[in-house]
């Protein structure tokens, strides 16, 4: 079967139409040319680019047409495409290099797209014009050359810092300390990598790099550093590919001799100029913190929870972790995290993301944390030195002298070991992030760790959790506006979380996520914060060539708080730790009638006893929508706990979690206890108020399912 195509030019319209899909496979299709009509005919035997079942693509793949051009001017090629992938092609006049067209997924195989090139000139006259399938695998339908009044025109540079980026390794071009020549590496982040740009008018620049104030310059066939305002300082920046939210522009700098900055071959070797072919091709992505300043598109919300004390005990598995944040580092990193990551984000993203920070210090004292287990498997305590490794055969940690291979693990505060702490400070829909800030004593906790996922469990109120095991931090590094460490751990931490959640949206991320840093061409200088620059802002280059990250395909999506305002209300279990029993109604009614009463009971895996402890601070009971109240309505001595359907908030009946984990009346102060005073009271005693709330034995687990 062949298709046959047209390609008809008209006034100041040149176009190339293809009648339904063109196929190609590793070769180049010649057109026929009759004055303005040129016919193509093109084998069905293949998708272009490789197609739907390739595995590759064959760098011959490619059309190519002869066109006469009746007026010179600025031109641009239109192209109908379809991919499962991110695609480009690139575009060649006369055997140059000329510009390229990226198209992003389209989603399927009949699902088109039209997308535009940059602009650039032709002159009247008869010229070749060839189509190569360089990445990914795309169905074509047609394509259509344009005459434009648009003109192939770079961005303004002018303002702030820049880096230029090879196209080929995404490794990016500065000096060498060492012998003052050029090298393309791992970005730093330094003034050594940074350039400023200097508009010399026609679309020309000086590029003056920021350590030397010097200028790139073009001596016989290699760069070099010399005067500005030079002849050979001078390029004139040629836009190949626009820049968009999806992929990163592409720029060729070509000389006056009319030839091109090209990256280098290899790390040993320095850039050269020479013909400004495919080797030629250049990012160029801004650079720099707080010189270049936009509307604000994203606001993100978080709440640290700062845990004094852990004492936490499991004598079968010989662990005891005893940990005290000291006081100024526990203000230190409340302020750290309510001011300075305000201003360290701000800045890093020019003001397009803003943050507000919340802390609260929650006394009561971690009492027990997760860890891993399995095979090779250790933990070394801090206080004396003792490596303590996992037995599979008896479920233990044992003592050992050393431990050789194996990964250490870190003990940390999830959403259920400190659940009172999510019940009191952590209201469903309010903050993006949650992070805990502990000092585990003997025991490694992590620097910081995320130890649960995305925001869709109703232990942690849908919000995103992590931990900060910063005790041992002194004060004054956390209040720093000169470095930006050690306040990136709660952004990076923060970072995992939304990962995670973003991730599950379909936002492409970079390659390894938070801790990508390094396979996407970052090297640590003052931490990663320069990383974490291009990650909000979505412009990490992937080795696809496409955009990855935050930025503006994450600040269209719900933030984790509006999906936590749609999730379901969550139900609590109200144990009783002393005595393993929990609170439910009385012989385990599920649904019970007015004037119930709510007793201690060891069936804790019923309705019976899943209540919601609502924002004003009454206890509703899930399955009957009653409300718990004292009996005869006053919370006085001796007075029993039952269920009534009135859930009014009046000011006798709400109740409140005490820093001790007891459960309190607001109005009178007094406490639920079992009737008796029981520490493990019998099945099915009743619950009333009664002084002492400052008893051990009156805590309450308050757990969300």
């Amino acid at each position: 079967m062949k298709i046959k195509g047209n390609f008809v030019g008209a006034g100041f319209a040149l176009s190339l139409l293809l009648g339904g899909t063109v196929y190609a496979n590793a070769a180049t299709y010649q057109a026929e040319s009759n004055n303005l009509v040129v016919g193509v005919q093109f084998e069905s035997t293949s998708d272009i680019g490789g197609g739907q079942n390739a595995t590759g693509i064959d760098p011959n793949d490619a059309i190519q047409w002869n066109i006469n051009v009746a007026q010179a001017g600025n031109y641009k090629l239109t192209s109908r495409s379809a991919t499962t992938a991110p695609a480009s092609f690139e575009v060649y006049i006369d055997g140059n290099y000329t510009a390229e067209v990226g198209l992003r997924n389209t989603g399927g195989w009949t699902s088109w797209e039209s997308i535009e090139s940059v602009v650039f000139p032709l002159t009247a006259g008869n010229h070749t014009l060839r189509v190569r399938f360089a990445t990914g695998n795309q169905k074509l339908n047609w394509v259509q050359l344009d005459q434009t009044s648009a003109v192939n025109q770079a961005e303004a540079f002018t303002t702030g810092l820049w880096r230029l980026v090879s196209r080929t390794d995404r490794t990016t071009l500065g000096r060498d300390g060492n012998s003052s020549g050029f090298v393309t590496a791992d970005y730093l982040s330094l003034p050594h990598q940074q350039w400023r740009l200097a508009s010399r008018g026609n679309g020309s620049y000086d590029l003056k790099l920021e350590s030397t104030q010097t200028c790139l310059s073009r001596v016989n066939n290699a760069a070099a550093l010399a005067s500005c305002g030079t002849a050979s300082s001078s390029w004139k920046f040629e836009l190949l590919r626009a820049r968009s939210v999806d992929r990163p522009a592409i720029y060729r700098f070509r000389s006056p001799q009319n030839t091109c900055l090209r990256p280098p071959v290899s790390p040993s070797t320095e850039p050269t100029v020479a013909a400004c072919n495919t080797n030629a091709r250049w990012y160029l992505e801004t650079a720099g913190y707080g010189e270049r300043t936009a509307p604000t598109e994203f606001q993100v919300s978080g709440l640290l929870i700062v845990k004094p004390v852990t004492n936490m005990t499991v004598p079968q598995h010989n662990i005891v972790a005893q940990g005290t944040v000291p006081q100024s580092i526990v203000e230190a990193s409340q302020e750290a995290f309510k001011n300075r990551v305000r201003y360290w984000l701000e800045r890093i993203t020019d003001g397009r993301v803003t943050w507000t920070g919340d802390s609260v210090v929650a006394h009561e004292p971690i009492r027990s944390m997760d860890y891993a287990t399995g095979p090779n498997l250790w933990w070394r305590n801090y206080v004396t030195g003792q490596y303590m490794l996992w037995n599979t055969s008896i479920q233990s940690f044992e003592p050992v002298p050393s431990v050789v291979g194996g990964s250490e693990i870190a003990f940390l505060p999830f959403p259920a070991h400190i659940p009172n702490d999510v019940q009191r400070f952590v209201p469903k829909g309010v903050y993006d992030s949650v992070q805990v800030f502990f000092e585990g004593g003997t025991v490694p906790g992590g620097w910081g760790y995320s130890p649960w996922g995305a925001a869709f469990s109703p232990q942690s109120n849908y919000t995103t959790w992590t931990t900060i095991h910063g005790g041992k931090t002194p004060a004054e590094q956390w209040l720093s506006f000169t470095t930006s460490e050690p306040t990136q751990v709660f952004i990076h931490e923060m970072m995992h979380g939304l990962d995670d959640y973003y991730d599950s949206l379909g936002v492409l991320l970079p390659e390894e996520y938070t801790h990508g840093a390094e396979v996407n061409r970052y090297a640590s200088s003052d931490g990663w914060i320069h990383f974490y620059r291009d990650y909000w802002l979505g412009t990490v280059i992937g080795s696809d060539d496409i955009y990855r990250g935050f930025g503006p395909r994450m600040f269209s999506l719900p933030k984790v708080h509006e999906h936590a305002q749609s999730m379901p209300e969550s139900t609590i279990k109200i144990t009783h730790p002393f005595s393993g029993k929990c609170l439910s109604t009385k012989n385990g009614v599920i649904n019970a009638p007015a004037g119930t009463e709510i007793v201690f009971s060891s069936s804790c895996s019923t309705d019976a006893s899943s209540f919601v402890l609502q924002p004003d601070g009454m206890l509703r009971h899930k399955y009957t929508g009653s409300c718990v109240h004292p009996d005869g309505g006053t919370a006085y001595s001796g007075v029993k706990l039952v269920l009534w359907p009135s859930c009014t908030s009046h000011v006798d009946l709400p109740v409140e979690i005490n820093d001790d984990g007891n459960i309190r009346n607001k109005l009178t102060g007094l406490c639920v206890h079992p009737a008796g005073g029981f520490s493990a009271p019998p099945e099915g005693t009743n619950a009333l108020y009664q002084s002492g709330c400052e008893l051990e034995r009156l805590r309450f687990r308050f757990n969300r399912y």
